[in-house]
């Protein structure tokens, strides 16, 4: 396992840092405090005795120290404030200082406790949190209301982060998040919020391929954390290299020429980019055939611009589709497949 980013982060609690239990108590190990009182840290990440909650409730949301149960801490991670366990950060096994200490759901603890990892640090050495993972397609268990599981660079695991206002089919990034429920799935140096995939990486919408959310992995399983989108980025190709897309929806010409349009670009040229290269990268399309840009008109074959296709397409129908061995063919324009796009990047 590569070393482990440690996130910086903040304590939300009562008091200042300069108080005589600052001096005497350890949050990573719960002692130096007087019997009935918890050592936790102040707004200044300084360490300070004060009575436990009575509810353990690790992972909930927190205003402050009295809000948490023994051992856990209000503390601020990607924008979210919650109860969490105290550790001794080490980035070469994240894993092990959190594996000790939680408890089992049924016993107030979080769902993915037992998963937890020491990826967050304050600014003093030596005390760190015990940072619960999360699923995207169980966002609302693991997370706090209003939070969303958010994919960080840098990181192994999705984490509870701040939501933002992004919609489906909008534009993401850091610092502009999705809405909760809804992840950022990669697309050319950007992203669009789409709805996760489930457990088993399935999508409630036929009409969505499972596209891997990179740089994470689901916690439990250590597979691939999956988003569903209507078309997948299926990388750059031809020459030169055009951004290019295969949607999942089968549609007629028209439709696909208007799907393409709506992501920016059009159909797949093939003066560009090579048929067996294009049936290559878009293997999840299976065998449908692909729709490319080419069209009869007035009983000629041509490309958009009036170009004149080298060799006519066989069969019947007045426009072209690339089929699962890399043939370029006619179809009824109202026959369906799927869009393959290339966008004006």
């Amino acid at each position: 396992m590569r070393p482990a980013l440690l996130l910086p982060i903040l304590a939300l609690a009562l008091g200042c840092g300069e108080t005589s239990s600052a001096r005497r108590c350890e949050p990573t190990d719960n002692t130096g405090c007087p019997s009935g009182q918890q050592c936790t840290v102040d707004r200044d990440g300084a360490p300070v005795c004060l009575p436990p909650a009575a509810t353990y409730a690790e992972g909930a949301a927190c205003e402050g120290p009295e809000d948490c149960g023994e051992g856990l801490g209000c503390l601020r991670v990607l924008g979210v404030a919650r109860c969490l366990r105290f550790c001794v950060p080490d980035t070469e096994a994240p894993l092990d200082p959190c594996a000790d200490g939680y408890r089992d759901a049924d016993e107030g603890g979080h769902p993915l406790a037992a998963v937890a990892r020491c990826l967050a640090t304050l600014e003093r050495p030596g005390i760190g949190a015990c940072t619960l993972p999360c699923r995207p397609e169980e966002a609302t268990v693991d997370c706090p209301a209003g939070a969303a599981c958010r994919v960080e660079d840098g990181l192994e695991l999705a984490l509870c982060g701040a939501g933002g206002d992004a919609a489906v089919g909008e534009a993401c990034s850091a610092e502009t998040p999705c809405a909760p429920g809804l992840a950022c799935a990669p697309r050319f140096g950007g992203g669009v919020c789409r709805p996760p995939a489930d457990a088993e990486g399935r999508c409630a919408d036929e009409a969505s391929f499972a596209q891997v959310l990179p740089g994470a992995l689901h916690p439990l399983t250590g597979g691939d954390l999956l988003a569903c989108v209507d078309c997948a980025p299926v990388g750059y190709l031809g020459d030169p290299p055009l951004g290019h897309l295969i949607c999942a929806a089968v549609v007629d010409a028209d439709t696909a020429a208007a799907v393409c349009a709506a992501e920016g670009g059009g159909l797949a040229d093939l003066r560009r980019v090579d048929p067996e290269a294009l049936i290559a990268a878009t293997g999840r399309a299976g065998g449908t055939p692909r729709w490319i840009a080419a069209r009869r008109v007035d009983g000629a074959w041509r490309w958009p611009d009036g170009e004149p296709l080298d060799d006519a397409p066989a069969g019947e129908g007045d426009c072209a589709v690339v089929d699962a061995a890399a043939g370029l063919a006619a179809r009824p324009c109202s026959a369906g497949a799927h869009p393959a796009c290339a966008l004006n990047l």
